[in-house]
């Protein structure tokens, strides 16, 4: 759905079908640089570029997307496409305790036919968790020898289970440690680029 918003907002239309024509326009170019490759051939790697340009658009949406993409847009009163327009930023509240862990995004919207306003609030695709246990090799965080408030020595201790959060192949971790001694509360959070995460695991 990232996809069909990034053209939408290029300007390219995505509604009734539109967007099919990527794949068919792209070929085109790119044959069409394949014609001419031996006398011009300049510009017939910028022709073949743009083709694979057009073709990579393609890959990168299907039906469900795109029909998505328009059901999110769609305003609910007056039944027009591609209608709301965001009023203000959207609210993100990270919502962590002891036992659970979500992230809930609220959009506000216009539509900019009629005027009806939609307020909506959702995951938008993260995937959300606690860790199964706290049971680990970082149990005491070692990356701080001394409480930073109280200055004792080995002090931070991991007191609850860490909160994990993933979205487009982007997983932060997030742990959270409690001096022994005077409870003063640190975080660390860790980011890593990942190809493949076995929800289920």
């Amino acid at each position: 759905m990232k996809n069909a918003q990034k053209l939408c907002e290029k300007g390219f239309r995505i509604d009734e079908g539109g967007w099919k024509s990527l794949f068919p326009r792209g070929m085109l170019a790119i044959l069409a640089g394949l014609l001419i490759l031996e006398k011009y051939p300049a510009l017939a790697l910028v022709i073949v570029i743009y083709g694979f340009y057009e073709m990579e658009k393609f890959g990168s949406l299907d039906d469900d997307s795109v029909m998505s993409y328009l059901e999110e847009k769609r305003c609910k009163k007056c039944g027009r496409n591609l209608a709301y327009a965001e009023t203000r930023k959207p609210e993100v509240r990270e919502i962590s305790t002891p036992q659970d862990y979500q992230i809930l995004i609220k959009r506000f919207q216009k539509c900019k036919y009629c005027g009806h306003e939609s307020i909506e609030e959702g995951s938008e695709g993260f995937y959300t968790s606690k860790a199964s246990t706290n049971d680990s090799s970082e149990k005491i965080l070692g990356m701080h020898p001394r409480c930073n408030k109280c200055k004792c020595r080995n002090a931070y201790e991991e007191f609850r289970k860490e909160d994990i959060k993933i979205k487009d192949s982007i997983r932060t971790t997030t742990r959270y440690y409690k001096c022994r001694y005077c409870g003063n509360i640190e975080l660390k959070i860790k980011t890593e680029n990942i190809a493949y995460v076995d929800i289920g695991s």
